[in-house]
């Protein structure tokens, strides 16, 4: 228990780190897969503009 008062701030960093990963918000989470996806009338514009 002596370690745990002695370090918990760095294992306060460690649980965030983990959790902002797990949740998306980190850089390697699940986050890059909530991009937002073109609409139809998106994909209509660019292809008259090609």
């Amino acid at each position: 228990m002596d370690w745990l008062a002695r370090n918990w701030f760095w294992v306060l960093v460690v649980v965030i780190f983990i959790v902002l990963h797990l949740s998306g918000y980190g850089c390697c989470g699940r986050g890059h897969g909530n991009r937002i996806r073109p609409t139809k009338e998106d994909e209509k514009e660019k292809k008259e503009d090609n």
